[in-house]
């Protein structure tokens, strides 16, 4: 090999200086034309929205208030971009139902977009020592994964069973469920065969109904909780599916109806009393609800409340259904209800 001297050294040297510069500046060239991803990523990674929390936040007790914040989480979602952030203000948070906090965990969860997208949740406390303990006993901090410093904590874990989720009927947390009953009331075993076909129905409504997409913005999830009161005990059951309103097969003449007024309360009311058929047009579905509702005309079950979509329903006896009109649309559907102790 020829040896090379100083000035041929030289040269090569200033070539290969000019070679990497080109390339580099032929990859920068290709980063911005091919993958303007990696643009988004710079400009968007510390996107932040902030949600501020109504004072009273509960579905069931402040529904139209509580809808409406939901419903801008809903369209933070939409406006975010890849890596986007949300947080969510609870300080001023007053008064807080564990229904809403179910809901708020489903959103953080279930959204596809939140998942498809990779946006972060984040929140602060509330001031309100009551709402702090409320947040505490739901097992709302299972499913987060940073706590603030300044959480609260106390043990009032003994009378309740936390926020359990899943997309599938599990009759092993059905049987915990009613030994909890049994440990907190006089119920037997045969007392609780009710209430343990009632729940597993629906969780068995969330794998039945996930074959309808129908562009609903959550997986299909159910999510339970059960609180010891003082004389009863508390059951509250969300499905994130697409609601009652839209599972029930409607015929020309209600579709016609449907987009004059609003029926959505009614279709409630109608399923529990077993007048639709399931979307799946199979004659051993939709016979859930009305079974639930035997369960209030028998006084197994009490003070039975139901949203989904934008009805509002409580069955009572004989047949007799309050129906409410709400102002936002529910994206699930929620059951509350109580048995006496």
């Amino acid at each position: 090999m020829k040896k090379l001297n100083e000035r041929q050294k030289a040269i090569n040297l200033s070539r290969s200086r000019k070679q990497i510069r080109l390339r580099s500046r032929r990859n920068k060239e290709y980063n911005r034309t091919a993958h303007p991803v990696s643009t988004l990523d710079k400009t968007h990674s510390k996107q932040t929205f902030t949600v501020k929390a109504p004072t009273h936040m509960s579905l069931l007790e402040n529904s139209d208030e509580t809808l409406k914040f939901f419903k801008d989480v809903i369209d933070v979602f939409r406006k975010c971009t890849l890596r986007g952030k949300v947080f969510f203000s609870f300080k001023d948070v007053e008064i807080l139902s564990i229904d809403s906090i179910m809901y708020v965990i489903a959103l953080i969860r279930n959204v596809k977009r939140v998942k498809a997208f990779q946006i972060s949740c984040m929140g602060d406390m509330p001031d309100n020592k009551n709402a702090c303990e409320v947040l505490e006993k739901s097992g709302f901090f299972n499913y987060v994964t940073k706590r603030t410093s300044n959480a609260y904590d106390n043990n009032l874990l003994r009378d309740t069973v936390q926020i359990k989720s899943g997309n599938t009927a599990k009759s092993s947390l059905v049987g915990e469920i009613c030994d909890f009953i049994h440990r907190v009331s006089s119920k037997t075993r045969n007392d609780t065969k009710r209430i343990y076909g009632m729940i597993n129905e629906l969780m068995t409504n969330t794998t039945q109904h996930a074959y309808k997409d129908d562009g609903n913005i959550m997986l299909n999830f159910w999510y339970i909780y059960i609180e010891n009161m003082e004389n009863s005990i508390k059951f509250i059951f969300l499905d994130t599916g697409t609601g009652i309103p839209n599972t029930v097969r409607k015929n020309h003449v209600e579709k016609l109806k449907s987009m004059l007024i609003n029926t959505e309360a009614s279709y409630i009311t109608s399923a529990f009393r077993g007048e639709f058929r399931s979307e799946t047009r199979r004659k051993y579905r939709g016979r859930g609800l009305p079974e639930i509702y035997e369960n209030v005309s028998t006084n197994e079950i009490q003070n039975l409340q139901v949203i989904s979509g934008k009805g509002y329903c409580i069955p009572h006896k004989d047949d007799y259904f309050d129906e409410c009109k709400l102002a936002e649309t529910l994206s699930g559907t929620i059951f509350s209800w109580e048995i006496t102790k």
